[in-house]
């Protein structure tokens, strides 16, 4: 059974106190009702109750600091959120290429589809407020932007959390060498659950022999 999100939280942080402390000094402090507001406004619809408890714990990660979090992507704050959102407007509107069942396939980018997780480069963590009538309203998606992929990572931010403090407890992250020599933590996902390099994995790599 999924635990609830604050006692996956409990568990993250505990991990993360003991093997990656600089990152855990990353985390924000929780969002104020009004940081949860600014985010309503621009997505004018209800909000996940489980988003909602997200941002509660913590407001994403300081973006001025090196760090990462579940599947090696950086945690965005409410405030990044809302600026991926509002630059969405500024890009041409486009069809998926591919996108697993649930997704709608006709746009990539929609405020509907907020980021709670970027590689600043190819690839968001979405919370998807508008699925398919086969899709979950909350579900968690990767955009693969650069390779016009969407994939469904969860059913839900709880779910996800809980999935990442699992795998943390099962051996599935360890932290970057090659940073640890720059003085930075960053996370490695194993092969398995490295979802930015999702077309290398067992799982989704022969999504490109659809595309």
């Amino acid at each position: 059974m999924t635990k609830n999100l604050k006692q996956s939280w409990l568990e993250i942080n505990s991990w993360l106190e003991k093997e990656a402390p600089k990152i855990k000094q990353t985390l924000n402090p929780p969002a104020t009702e009004g940081e949860l507001d600014k985010l309503r406004t621009v997505v004018d619809t209800l909000l996940p109750s489980d988003l909602i408890s997200l941002y509660s714990i913590h407001n994403g990660m300081d973006n001025e600091k090196t760090a990462n979090l579940v599947y090696g992507i950086p945690f965005l704050s409410i405030q990044d959120s809302i600026r991926e959102i509002l630059n969405y407007n500024t890009l041409d509107p486009e069809e998926l290429f591919y996108a697993d069942i649930g997704i709608d396939k006709k746009y990539i980018f929609s405020k509907y589809r907020i980021p709670i997780g970027s590689d600043s480069g190819t690839c968001l963590l979405c919370v998807d407020l508008k699925p398919t009538d086969q899709g979950l309203v909350g579900q968690v998606i990767l955009l693969d932007y650069e390779r016009n992929t969407a994939l469904v990572i969860s059913k839900s931010v709880s779910e996800m959390y809980y999935l990442f403090s699992e795998h943390l407890k099962a051996g599935e992250y360890s932290l970057l060498e090659e940073a640890l020599e720059d003085g930075v933590e960053w996370l490695k996902p194993s092969k398995e659950f490295d979802i930015i390099n999702w077309h290398n994995t067992s799982q989704w790599g022969e999504i490109l022999n659809k595309t």
